[in-house]
Parts: C-alpha cells; structure tokens; sequence
C-alpha cells in the first residue's frame, strides 16, 4: 500500500492520473489529507508520500514530522518519501543549487540585504504554484515600483525575486523539460514548448518537438544530474521542472505535489505515444515503492499532548504580541509569531532543535507488530 498525503483542496490534482492513466493502481494507492491522517486511529504499514509541504502551514509541517518519526521508529524499513521538515522547499532549494553551482540563477527574499545581480527577474509568492506575479524586470527601478505595488496587496515574507534563465530556441520558442523523482528514480515526465517565457502547457506540438519529447522519455538524459538535484533537496517525490541552457539544466523547482499526467490536453493525439510511454514508467515507479506488507501491521499515531503544545504557542505568541507593542505596532504580532516558527523549522530541519519537544510527544505504543 501507498498512502499519498496532501492538502484536502489539492487531491483532485493526482486523482486525475489514478482515475485515467493509473487506474490499475487504485487498489494500493490511497490519498488522504493531512487533516485525515492527523485524525486515524491507526496508522497502517505502508510507504508514506508526504506530498504539498509548500501548501502547509509551520505547525501542519511540524505535526507531519512527528507521524515521519513515529513511522520510522516503528518500521525503520518503511519508506517514507519526503520529510517534512527537511525536505527543501522554493527557496531554500534555489539557493542550495546555485551555491553548489548547479543553476546559475539565484533568488532573494525581500527582507535580505542581497540583491539581484543579474536581470530580468521575476516575482512570485514562494509557496503558490500559480506561477509569476510579475512579468519579466529588466532593471531595478522596475523592480522597485513592481514591489512597490504588490506589497500594498500581498504578504512581503510571501515574495521570492528570481532571476530568469531560459533562452528560446530559433523559432522564439521555449522549451521547458519535467521529469518525477521517486527515491533515486528519476522518470522524464513530459517535454512542453511555449512562445511565453513562462512555460506552463503544451502550447506547439510538431514533428521536431514530437521527436524531441519522445527521446528525452526514451533516453531520460538528464537523469544522473536530477538524481543530484534531488539528493541535495532532501526530496523522494516531485516533479522536477527545469530548462537547458549551454546544455546545462537549470532547475526552476521541484514541486511535491504536481499534475503526474492529465486526462487530456490540446495535442492529446499527437503526443499520445509518448504520454502513454511516461504514464507507463510512472506507474511502474509507483508499483517499485509500494510496501507488499501493508496493511498487515498498524501502529497507534503519536500522541500530541494538547495543552502542553498549545501552552507553548500561547507563550511564544504573548511574546511577539508584547514585542510587537513594545515598538507601537501592534498588527505586527502575527508577522513576528510567522517568523518565529519559521525560525523554528529552520532549526530543527538542521538538527538544531529536536523535532518536537519531549515532554509533548511520546508513541502510545512501542510495538511495532501491534495490530487490529
């Protein structure tokens, strides 16, 4: 059994694959939301996919982090795709790949004092996948006036600035490559090609592109650097987009919860072959991580003692409200108690801080062969 867990509003995203390309997986792939695996009275042996981490919020995090480590001490041979907390995210895995020279493009958060050295850049929100907020920037002072305005309308910790670096073919065309990391498996996904700097659909389909998209599922090309790519990001599961550019990737994310193959699209005819080819090696990804044990053993969740975390929330959020006063900006408490536990991930991602505090989080069970 495989357990896919992600946000409740996001499940139609994968439900699409599992009801079309990968029915014949229904059977051994379950999706629940984190809402509903907070809530089992019985955790059942499987392989976990913690899926959407950009979607949850601190605490969401945190909490999966606890049912990652009681999972692992139960089972220590379970596989658990993606931790929590120490999976990298937009930006933390922006800035990990260009420090190690792999993209050669950074990215910045508004309150750094690092700035864009190289431009055009663009704007986005760091944990939404509904693409840029900007078009391109081709200087500062349209950088400046573009967070001018959004900052008026949209969170300054939300924002990420990214340089771009893509370069469009002959045609004017850009090509923008995707391939699945499953474990150490990397599956090439799909290749799409738009006359738009920001590549989201199959926009041209001809013999040239046709040709290209079925080599790159056939030949996977790529596949020892995202392997590499994935390694440094500490993730098991995504999808990971990304553009060539002097024959090098650059890596524009890896999202944990993605489309895995549309139903259909525009030149479903045409790219039927290799659409098929990638839904086929997709599912046999998914067979090769599933648990042939599950659903034989079940371990009751870890125990999260209410007031005692709730307590230490309370405190800490009286202290960013007395902060926020203190400078006469009352409004601001929110913002401090965000920062707070975004420091807090942070520290514990690096092993700084144990994932949960002892005295809040202990397993009612120590069995790992209990059962129903």
């Amino acid at each position: 059994m495989i357990i896919y867990v992600c946000t409740s509003a996001e499940r139609h995203v994968v439900a699409a694959y599992f009801g079309y390309w990968g029915a014949s997986l229904r059977k051994s792939v379950r999706l629940v939301s984190y809402k509903q695996l907070f809530s089992f009275s019985r955790l059942p042996r499987a392989t976990y996919i913690f899926a959407d981490l950009e979607r949850l919020p601190a605490w969401q995090r945190e909490r999966a982090a606890l049912y990652w480590h009681h999972l692992k001490k139960t089972w220590p041979e379970a596989r658990l795709l993606n931790h929590p907390l120490r999976t990298q995210r937009r930006y933390s895995l922006l800035r990990t790949l260009n420090k190690s020279g792999m993209n050669g493009f950074d990215v910045f958060r508004l309150e750094e004092d690092r700035t864009p050295s190289r431009f055009p850049v663009f704007i986005r929100r760091e944990n939404s996948h509904s693409g840029p907020e900007s078009e391109l920037l081709h200087t500062p002072d349209e950088l400046d006036a573009a967070l001018r305005q959004m900052t008026e309308r949209m969170a300054a910790d939300d924002l990420l600035i990214t340089e771009f670096l893509n370069r469009p073919d002959p045609q004017g065309r850009f090509w923008k490559y995707s391939a699945f990391v499953f474990e150490d498996r990397i599956v090439p996904a799909h290749l799409f090609v738009e006359d738009a700097w920001c590549v989201k659909a199959p926009m041209f389909v001809d013999d040239e592109i046709i040709a290209a998209e079925r080599d790159y599922i056939e030949g996977n090309p790529h596949e020892s650097h995202l392997r590499e790519v994935a390694r440094l990001g500490q993730i098991e599961y995504g999808r990971i987009d990304y553009g060539i550019v002097d024959g090098q990737p650059q890596v524009y994310e890896i999202n944990t919860h993605p489309q895995i193959v549309g139903a259909f699209d525009n030149h479903a005819a045409a790219r039927s072959e290799a659409r098929e080819r990638s839904a086929r090696l997709i599912e046999s990804a998914f067979r090769a991580i599933d648990d042939a044990s599950a659903g034989k053993e079940s371990v009751a969740p870890p125990v999260v003692a209410g007031p005692a975390w709730w307590r230490e929330r309370s405190l800490a959020y009286g202290v960013c409200v007395a902060l926020s006063k203190s400078i006469g900006r009352p409004s601001l408490a929110p913002w401090f108690y965000h920062q707070l536990l975004r420091l807090a991930s942070f520290a514990m991602s690096k092993g700084l801080l144990p994932d949960a505090p002892s005295p809040d989080v202990k397993s009612q069970t120590e069995d790992r062969d209990s059962r129903h």
